[in-house]
């Protein structure tokens, strides 16, 4: 698993240096759907300081667009993620 790590490694900055972004290096990425829907403060999930009504708001797989799906593979790829 070490060699397959710095060749990871290797593999990023290879990125890095072509595209000049600066990318992370990870395996897994993890994205608040409220961030993705483009949500507002309604779908908090919750409030620092309250100990109720927190946790409750769910997403409808429904609310991802076609739109959100081929920009979230793209990331992915473009990420390796």
């Amino acid at each position: 698993q070490l060699r397959s790590l710095r060749l990871f490694e290797k593999l990023v900055n290879e990125i890095k240096e072509k595209t000049g972004e600066n990318i992370s290096i990870c395996i897994a990425d993890s994205d608040q759907m409220q961030d993705i829907l483009n949500l507002g403060s309604e779908a908090r999930m919750n409030v620092p300081g309250t100990a109720a009504d927190n946790w409750r708001w769910r997403f409808s797989w429904g609310d991802v667009t076609a739109e959100m799906q081929d920009r979230l593979k793209d990331w992915s790829c473009q990420y390796h993620r």
